[in-house]
């Protein structure tokens, strides 16, 4: 079951892009590791508000 769908997703600290995600799908059964250097956007990928969709088990960010 799809639990987590990013499109176009863009963070930047004034002239420095710390987060860009074309697509990302995450399924109920998936595990994920977040790798990288300091300031590369993990912890800002971590910390987008969760926004609630119209499908009950679905987290949706960025564009639809």
């Amino acid at each position: 079951m799809l639990f987590l769908k990013a499109n176009d997703l863009k963070k930047s600290y004034g002239n420095r892009e710390v987060l860009s995600v074309d697509s990302l799908h995450l399924y109920s059964h998936d595990r994920v590791d977040l790798v990288g250097r300091n300031g590369e956007g993990k912890t800002t990928l971590l910390s987008y508000k969760l926004p609630k969709t119209s499908k009950p088990n679905l987290i949706q960010l960025g564009k639809p």
